[in-house]
């Protein structure tokens, strides 16, 4: 629970402090940069996938992709503890 507090507060803090593009950029400039981001956005569109194959709904996908394009791992947190509530890997009718 402590580390969803803290990655909370850190998108809190990068949207008050930062400009997402000109960030964006400077990441990207740097090697590491692109791996860090090709690392990221890949894990966020395996996490999304899952998800859309486990809520077979929209109504109840929708908003957790939502959330994990806008949030990232703290919605893939959030989800995960969510799913294991009932841990049986299946879809969900």
């Amino acid at each position: 629970m402590v580390g969803i507090g803290v990655m909370a507060a850190a998108i809190v803090w990068g949207i008050l402090a930062g400009g997402i593009v000109d960030d964006f950029a400077a990441v990207w400039a740097i090697p590491w940069g692109r791996v860090g981001l090709v690392d990221l956005f890949v894990g966020l569109g395996l996490v999304i996938a899952i998800v859309v194959w486990r809520e077979r709904d929209p109504r109840r996908w929708i908003p957790w992709v939502l959330a994990v394009i806008v949030l990232g791992n703290l919605a893939t947190a959030a989800y995960v503890l969510w799913a294991l509530r009932d841990p049986v890997v299946r879809r969900a009718p």
